[in-house]
């Protein structure tokens, strides 16, 4: 051995933009002077600098180097643990040493919504405003968005597409939201009423986004153009009674000239002083209904469709619309391009090193049978056997189309039956030092292949549910916590952690009046003396 490796840490909590560092221990064992190469792999090289990459050890010294990590201020910057690899290798002999460990990247939240247009108006019968409403999430966490609307007369009514937005990490979402007056006006000036929007997290309360914006409600008539109205009226009801008009097809929509294939194409038709509406693909009849309406028409190659509309034998001029089909696009097939566990053989309860790769079409990546999603943003992720003896491990990549490419890796588990296979992750106490009072303390823990799970509080059990959690204890004194998990064997593994309770303060001695011997009281006029 002419070198070892240790991290300070065992692992690095960092915010995104905000750099953590990392101290990583080198020790020469060698008689020699030697070269060295520090880097981390396992995450993307942006996120991680080394001050001094390459550094020579002088015989015996041993040396502590810096690690930066600091991944930016992005949606891409997921929350959640990072697995990485510290590596030193020896430049003068080409021995390396690995170890490992996990960043973890912490949350941050942005949510921010906009609204267009600024400013709606209604009137008339008109009672609401359609506003088109975008939402984002600029965080590196996914949110739930409660949309919720004010304003300050109480004249406005709110109306939403979807009242709650999901939103992944940098996903933007466009919504319809419609403002309504709440009371209608016949004769009156123009008025204008300021709303708010607000867009509340349920996951996070305190993340919040709001938009502002105007709404001009009119009235119905003014006193002069209300009588002009009438007038008007009674003079088109005449015309009308006296001239009939010819039928009319006044508008033949699409929902789009290039329909998808295998789905339908939506039809869409108004006419005026028909009776009916007769609607052709390609000259053939398909429909014959209302005036105005929708139909959904199953299509499989493309056509023209045309609408007329009819009434008492007259027929009018044929509106007309074409479409073409447009093929679906297919992913390419998920393609595997590296697999393989390290070490190939290990004792029961070490831990292995999955190492992967994936072509650019794979969306969903699972190792199989222990049903765990890896992740595609990193390469690497460490597990633990839960049993042993031969384990073929399936690494099965899929794409958008569901299609499916498998990779298999098999791995001997030697059995080793005094060693438990459940493993504590983490145990942590907050706080571990209480005033003379005693209080609350919250203990956490993160535990894996466990299926037994206790608290021993001065020898006191408390049995907790076997997975990752939290429980708060009432201490008064000094107390020794530990945290006992047992594997489908039965087999232990413990931690404990100490809380302390602080002693009061002692106030210093005050100066007595007496000192040593007792007091003794003498009448007045004793002994002829006085004063």
């Amino acid at each position: 051995m002419s070198f070892d490796l240790s991290l300070r840490t065992a692992s690095v909590d960092v915010d995104p933009g905000v750099a953590s560092t990392l101290e990583v221990e080198i020790a020469n064992r060698s008689s020699d002077p030697q070269q060295m190469e520090l880097e981390v792999l396992g995450l993307d090289h942006e996120w991680v600098a080394i001050p001094v990459p390459v550094f020579v050890l002088a015989e015996g010294e041993a040396v502590t180097h810096k690690v930066v990590f600091k991944p930016p201020r992005v949606s891409e910057s997921i929350h959640g643990e990072y697995p990485f690899t510290v590596r030193v290798r020896s430049l003068e002999t080409g021995e390396a040493k690995e170890v490992a460990s996990i960043l973890h990247v912490k949350p941050f939240h942005h949510l921010s919504m906009e609204l267009s247009p600024k400013r709606g108006r209604v009137g008339g019968l008109k009672r609401g405003y359609p506003f088109s409403l975008t939402v984002m999430n600029l965080g590196n966490t996914d949110h739930t968005a409660q949309l919720t609307g004010t304003d300050p007369q109480n004249m406005c009514a709110f109306s939403f597409d979807q009242e709650q937005i999901p939103l992944t990490a940098g996903q933007q979402v466009t919504i319809g939201a419609e403002v309504s007056a709440t009371t209608g006006r016949l004769l009156a000036n123009p008025r204008l009423y300021g709303f708010t929007i607000t867009g509340r997290s349920v996951n996070t309360p305190n993340v919040a986004c709001a938009a502002q914006g105007q709404l001009e409600q009119r009235a119905l008539f003014s006193p002069g153009s209300f009588v002009l109205t009438i007038l008007c009226l009674m003079l088109a009801i005449g015309w009308w009674t006296i001239f009939p008009k010819a039928p009319r097809m006044e508008t033949l929509v699409l929902s789009t000239r290039e329909v998808p294939e295998g789905e339908p194409l939506k039809v869409s038709w108004s006419a005026s002083h028909a009776a009916n509406v007769e609607l052709y693909l390609d000259n053939r009849l398909f429909y014959t209904g209302m005036p105005t309406g929708t139909y959904d028409l199953e299509v499989d190659r493309a056509g023209v469709i045309k609408a007329v509309a009819v009434r008492d034998g007259n027929r009018s001029h044929p509106r007309t619309a074409s479409f073409e089909i447009r093929a679906k696009e297919r992913a390419a097939p998920p393609a595997i391009t590296a697999f393989d566990i390290v070490p190939a053989e290990v004792e029961e309860g070490q831990a292995l090193t999955v190492r992967y790769s994936v072509g650019p079409s794979v969306t969903k990546l699972i190792l199989e049978p222990v049903n765990t999603e890896l992740n595609l943003a990193v390469n690497e992720r460490e597990i633990v056997p839960n049993r042993s003896g031969e384990i073929t491990y399936i690494l099965v990549a899929s794409n958008a189309d569901g299609q499916q490419t498998k990779r298999e890796f098999k791995v001997n588990v030697k059995p080793t039956p005094n060693v438990s296979l459940a493993n504590i992750w983490k145990f942590d106490a907050d706080p571990k030092e209480l005033g003379p009072e005693g209080g609350d303390v919250v203990l956490t823990w993160e535990v894996y292949n466990t299926v037994k799970l206790w608290v021993l509080e001065n020898g006191i059990e408390h049995s907790v549910p076997p997975a990752n959690g939290a429980q708060v204890f009432q201490v008064t004194r000094d107390t020794t916590f530990i945290l006992k998990a047992a594997d489908e064997r039965g087999r232990e593994v413990t931690k404990s952690i100490d809380v302390k309770i602080r002693q009061p303060d002692v106030p210093p001695p005050t100066a007595s009046a007496t000192t040593g011997g007792s007091a003794t009281s003498v009448p007045v006029g004793a002994g002829g003396g006085h004063r």
